[in-house]
């Protein structure tokens, strides 16, 4: 009898707005636990339930949702257990202090976008300021 053969190690995704339903995908996900790096830019229909199976990948150490329109400050919530997370880019997503207080528990980030965002105070930096890995 033959040995199983070895499946490929995923470590880096990108998923086009137009490819398939990000829900989906997003459920399934959750079982790439070597992804290292997931692309959804402008993936609207990313919801809080889907950032939950994001949260499942913990070896994930990028994100990128740029122009995420659809992403919440509870939605955000869901990704603080990627204790590995070193990249976040939230640029033009519906960012405001609620959210900046759950990325600031993400203490290996060291390079953050929420430009753009608009709804952005004084105190949700100070959420932020705390990040000792911040560049």
């Amino acid at each position: 009898m033959m040995p199983p053969k070895k499946r490929p190690r995923l470590e880096d995704a990108t998923v086009s707005p137009c490819a398939l339903s990000v829900a989906r995908l997003l459920v399934r996900s959750s079982k790439l636990t070597t992804l290292r790096t997931l692309h959804l830019a402008c993936c609207d229909d990313v919801t809080a339930t889907g950032l939950a199976s994001v949260g499942a990948l913990t070896s994930l150490q990028s994100l990128d949702m740029t122009g995420v329109q659809s992403i919440t400050d509870e939605g955000l919530e869901n990704i603080i257990p990627l204790t590995r997370l070193q990249k976040l880019n939230l640029y033009a997503c519906c960012v405001t202090d609620g959210g900046l207080a759950s990325i600031g528990q993400l203490k290996q980030v060291q390079e953050l976008d929420v430009g753009s965002s608009g709804k952005i105070t004084d105190e949700g930096i100070a959420s932020i300021a705390a990040l000792a890995e911040l560049r």
